[in-house]
């Protein structure tokens, strides 16, 4: 909701402090993809590349390589990649 009415910082908050509490990795990816998608809204490209390959990483090491939640994080890294103008990313 916080991210849907433009309380980025806000959201941005929320996300870093459920990474602090335990969480199994399926959720930390979820996290780390929020939190990109949170820095790509607020054009911090490079911070939105770090957070989307953290969810990757997480995210290949728990789901099937078939699984749609994975081609959603390749997906949103691949945007942010085009918005910088790094085409061959």
């Amino acid at each position: 909701v916080l991210y849907d009415v433009g309380q980025m910082e806000k959201a941005e908050e929320l996300y870093l402090t459920l990474l602090e509490k335990e969480s199994n990795e399926l959720d930390r990816g979820v996290y780390f993809s929020c939190l990109g998608l949170i820095k790509y809204r607020m054009s911090d490209y490079k911070q939105a590349v770090e957070y989307h390959e953290q969810a990757i990483a997480i995210r290949e090491k728990v789901l099937s390589p078939t699984d749609v939640r994975l081609a959603t994080s390749y997906n949103n890294i691949g945007l942010v990649y085009k918005n910088m103008g790094e085409y061959s990313q």
